[in-house]
């Protein structure tokens, strides 16, 4: 079931169908992202090493195709585009759209149909604790080829942790929305 079939369903159930086309009318195309993965049980040790306990789901990403919009993993970059280090330290990589999976959308979005954008931020954990803006923590990297891309190599500087989560691809569904 889409979103829009799932809203159309809600304003059934509570008495609103004939005001349907009205509500619809009003609203703006907009874009969900959508995590794509798997589920699997993940066995737990006991507690106090005797107590049973049940296992536990855990969600896993599917693999990912080269220059696949997806939320963590590493960067696909061209080999002459370094990761990004504003103040000498690298950022961290929060996700990569292929433009072209956002392309049917463009006259909404404003972004380009093609290339890929990669989002970074500059992590250390004194952002977590102050009023930041993304303007100073935020970094949107453009690059206009998807030919010749490599998974980035992890720099230095920084423990993994703290620059790559772990990797879901993302599927664009388009949702309504309302001013």
């Amino acid at each position: 079931m889409t979103y829009v079939e799932e809203f159309k369903s809600l304003l059934a159930k509570q008495g609103a169908k004939d005001a349907t086309g009205k509500i619809l009318s009003a609203a703006t195309l907009g874009l969900h992202v959508e995590k794509q993965f798997k589920t699997e049980s993940v066995p737990q040790k006991p507690l106090l090493g005797f107590i049973p306990r049940k296992a536990k789901p855990v969600r896993r990403g599917l693999p990912t195709e080269l220059g696949a919009s997806r939320i963590g993993g590493v960067p696909d970059l061209p080999p002459e585009v370094e990761w990004p280090k504003p103040d000498g330290k690298p950022a961290a990589f929060l996700m990569q759209i292929n433009c072209a999976d956002i392309a049917p959308y463009a006259n909404q979005t404003l972004l380009p149909t093609e290339g890929i954008l990669h989002f970074f931020y500059d992590y250390h954990e004194s952002q977590l604790w102050h009023d930041a803006s993304p303007t100073e923590t935020g970094l949107v990297q453009f690059c206009p080829k998807t030919e010749g891309l490599l998974p980035a190599t992890v720099p230095s500087g920084r423990k993994e942790f703290e620059l790559i989560c772990p990797a879901f691809p993302i599927k664009f569904v388009p949702i309504p929305t309302f001013p």
